[in-house]
């Protein structure tokens, strides 16, 4: 029952939400997909040339399975990093406090 109180938990399982929404055409514009714009990897992914292609189909206007992959990545990245930000916060607090 830990995992659930993770933010990597959390993230992962909305950032396949967000695939589902998108792969089931809730979300044919892909505003969720991307966030937005608020993703700052994703959305430098998306304008990089090199990962463009692995990414979206401009000839289908459809994202392909390697975002939809990046997608879960990157929202786990995201809450690795919390989750890591988060234990220090509560490992300096702990070591203030027994001194």
């Amino acid at each position: 029952m830990k995992i659930i109180k993770t933010f990597s938990f959390w993230f992962v399982l909305v950032s396949i939400f967000v695939c589902y929404l998108n792969f089931t055409d809730q979300d044919d514009k892909g505003l969720l997909f991307f966030f937005f714009g608020l993703d700052p990897i994703l959305y430098h992914m998306v304008y990089s040339e090199t990962f463009r292609s692995f990414i979206f189909d401009e000839s289908a206007d459809e994202i392909l399975w390697g975002g939809y992959l990046l997608r879960v990545i990157i929202g786990l990245f995201y809450g690795l990093t919390l989750d890591f930000l988060l234990y220090q916060v509560k490992n300096k607090k702990r070591n203030k406090g027994g001194k």
